[in-house]
């Protein structure tokens, strides 16, 4: 597990997991920073999830919703889901 200093980039499955535990607020008292692609953001409001927009962003509070800067790596666009693309993504550009 990362120290709490270091920044973590978070996919929709820890994010929908936390939430229905009403635990949400544990990724920012344990991460200094806390980064979700916007890519995962679409993908969880897609799903219809996690009691709607109003309802993530609130779980979200402390957490920084960005988008990526440049485009994926080719062999992690061909092999995953548009999220955990994106997530891969973020942390590569932001060397995490």
């Amino acid at each position: 597990m990362p120290a709490a200093s270091e920044p973590i980039v978070v996919d929709t499955g820890p994010l929908l997991a936390l939430q229905a535990c009403e635990a949400s607020h544990l990724l920012v008292e344990l991460h200094a920073t806390v980064l979700v692609p916007d890519i995962v953001l679409s993908e969880i409001l897609r799903g219809g999830e996690a009691g709607g927009e109003h309802g993530l962003r609130a779980s979200l509070a402390g957490a920084e919703i960005v988008p990526l800067t440049g485009p994926l790596p080719p062999l992690v666009a061909a092999h995953l889901d548009p999220g955990e693309a994106a997530v891969l993504g973020l942390a590569l550009e932001r060397g995490i």
